[in-house]
C-alpha cells in the first residue's frame, strides 16, 4: 500500500511539474549545458521522469517532449542516458497520432546513424575489452532497431520511410541486407517485410531484386558449421510471404526459387521459423495449380506437413499446415495430390479444421473435403470415417447459428458422401436425414433450403437403390 500511495504521489507531482512549465526549464537546462556532462545528465533523467505522466503525453505538451528527446538523439551516439532516451520514444511511437509526425522528423535518420556508429564500435572493441563500451553499444543498437521498426509498423510513417523506393531509410536498409552483421541483417529483413505491405510496394521490391538478396541471407544461414540465426530464418520468411501476396508477384518468385529455397527449412525444429515457411508456402500455391501439384507430390514435406497438423504446443503452426493442407488440394485439384494427402493420414486433420472456431478454416476444410470426396472418395472413405466425417457433418448442420455457406459446402458434401456406404450408413445411423429434413422445410435461407432438399433426394436415392 505504501508503494502504490508512493507512486501516486510521484505521478501527481510529475503532472503538476509539467503543467507548471517543468518541461520547457529543462528543455533549457539541456541546450544550454551540454558540455556540463553531470548537470546535463540530472536534467535528462528529471525530464523523463515527468514525461512519464498522462499530462506529459497529453497534447498540450506531447511536442514538447518529442522535440527535446529528439534533440537529445541529435547529438548522441552512445551513452547510457541515450538508451532510456530511446525507450521513451519507443513508447511515444506506440501513439498512432505520433507515428507519422516521428517519421517525418529527423529521428529516423539519427537513428540510421546511432545503429551504423555502434555497430562499427563493437567491430573495433578489442578482446581485451572490459566488455562495459560493448554492452552500451549492444543496448543502443537494440533500442534504435526497436525504435525503427515500431515507426514501420505504422501504415503513413512506413509509406514517409518508403518514400517511393528513394527514403534514406528504405535504401540503407537494402544497403544492411549485404552486411556481415548478423544484426543488421536481421534489422534489414524486418525493415523489408514492413516495407512490403502493399501490393504496389511488393512489385516495386522484387523489380529491385530484393528476393534474390533476401535469399542469400537465408542460403548463409545454412552453410554448415556455422551457428543456426534462426532470427533471421524467422524475418526473411516474414519478408518473403509479404512479398509472395500480390497475384502477379507468386510466378516470379516461384521462377526465382523460393519455393525450393524455403523447403530447405522443412526439417527445422524451430515452431517459430516453421509458421513463417509454411505462410511463405501457402501464399506461393494460391492460384498456382503447377506449384501446387509440385509441393503436393513431395512425399517428405507431405509427411512433415502431417506431423505439424498434431502440433499441440504451437497454435499457429497447426493452423497453418492444416489451411497448407487445404489450399493444396484446392489449388492443385489433382487426383494425385489428393491421394498422397489420404496416404499422408492427413483427412483426419481436414476433418478437426471442419469444426475450428473459425470460419475462414471451416469452410476451407469443406472446400479441401467436397473436391476429395468429387475425385477419390473410394481412397478416402475409410480414412474419412475414422477421422470422425459423420460426426463433423452432423455438428455442423445442427449448429442453430451456422452461417449458409458453411451449411451449403456442408450439404454439398453430403451429397458425395451418400454414393460411398461405409460413409452413407454412418450418415443414415446418424439422424442426419432428419436433421437434414429440418434444413430443407425451416430454414430462413433459400439457398440453404435447396441444397438440403438436394443432399435429401441423394441420400433418400440410395437408400432405394
Amino acid at each position: 500500500m505504501g508503494r502504490l500511495a508512493a507512486s501516486l504521489v510521484r505521478y501527481w507531482l510529475a503532472d503538476k511539474a509539467v503543467e507548471s512549465g517543468a518541461l520547457t526549464v529543462l528543455d533549457s537546462v539541456l541546450r544550454d549545458n551540454p558540455d556540463q556532462e553531470d548537470l546535463y545528465h540530472m536534467a535528462i533523467a528529471a525530464f523523463l521522469r515527468i514525461t512519464d505522466s498522462d499530462v506529459a503525453k497529453s497534447d498540450k505538451w506531447i511536442n514538447v517532449v518529442v522535440k527535446t528527446l529528439v534533440w537529445v538523439v541529435s547529438r548522441e551516439n552512445t551513452s547510457s542516458p541515450l538508451i532510456p532516451v530511446l525507450e521513451e520514444l519507443n513508447i511515444i511511437s506506440e501513439m498512432d497520432a505520433m507515428k507519422g509526425q516521428l517519421a517525418e522528423s529527423e529521428l529516423p535518420d539519427h537513428l540510421l546513424r546511432i545503429i551504423q556508429h555502434n555497430t562499427d564500435l563493437l567491430a573495433k572493441e578489442s578482446e581485451g575489452s572490459d566488455g562495459h563500451g560493448t554492452q552500451d553499444a549492444e543496448e543502443c543498437i537494440k533500442t534504435a532497431s526497436d525504435l525503427l521498426l515500431s515507426l514501420l509498423v505504422g501504415e503513413g510513417s512506413m509509406e514517409t520511410l518508403y518514400g517511393g523506393g528513394e527514403g534514406a531509410v528504405f535504401k540503407q536498409c537494402v544497403q544492411w541486407m549485404t552486411s556481415e552483421v548478423d544484426s543488421l541483417k536481421v534489422l534489414a529483413a524486418l525493415s523489408v517485410g514492413n516495407f512490403a505491405r502493399s501490393d504496389a510496394h511488393c512489385r516495386q521490391l522484387v523489380d529491385s531484386g530484393i528476393v534474390e538478396s533476401l535469399l542469400t541471407l537465408l542460403k548463409v544461414t545454412l552453410v554448415e558449421g556455422k551457428d543456426v540465426n534462426f532470427t533471421l530464418q524467422h524475418a526473411v520468411l516474414s519478408s518473403l510471404r509479404n512479398l509472395a501476396i500480390p497475384t502477379s508477384n507468386k510466378g516470379r518468385l516461384l521462377e526465382l526459387g523460393v519455393m525450393a529455397a524455403v523447403l530447405e527449412l522443412k526439417h527445422t525444429e524451430v515452431m517459430a521459423v516453421t509458421f513463417k515457411l509454411l505462410g511463405v508456402l501457402r501464399m506461393l500455391i494460391d492460384g498456382q495449380e503447377s506449384a501446387a501439384t509440385t509441393l503436393g507430390q513431395d512425399k517428405d514435406f507431405l509427411n512433415c506437413l502431417v506431423d505439424w497438423c498434431a502440433v499441440e504446443e504451437h497454435a499457429g503452426v497447426k493452423g497453418e499446415a492444416t489451411r497448407c493442407m487445404s489450399w493444396l488440394i484446392k489449388n492443385s485439384r489433382t487426383s494425385q495430390v489428393m491421394r498422397n494427402v489420404v496416404r499422408a493420414e492427413g483427412m483426419q486433420h481436414l476433418v478437426s479444421m471442419g469444426t475450428s472456431e473459425h470460419l475462414v478454416m471451416q469452410n476451407e476444410a469443406l472446400v479441401a473435403l467436397n473436391l476429395v470426396a468429387a475425385t477419390v472418395l473410394g481412397e478416402a472413405a475409410v480414412s474419412l470415417k475414422e477421422a470422425g466425417l459423420t460426426d463433423m457433418v452432423l455438428t455442423i448442420l445442427k449448429k442453430g447459428d451456422a452461417q449458409p455457406e458453411l451449411l451449403c459446402n456442408t450439404l454439398t458434401l453430403v451429397r458425395s458422401l451418400a454414393t460411398a456406404d461405409i460413409l452413407k450408413q454412418d450418415l443414415m445411423g446418424s439422424g442426419a436425414m432428419d436433421v437434414i429434413r429440418l434444413l430443407s422445410t425451416e430454414h430462413a435461407h433459400q439457398g440453404v433450403k435447396d441444397a438440403a432438399t438436394a443432399a435429401l433426394a441423394a441420400l433418400e436415392e440410395e437408400v432405394n437403390r
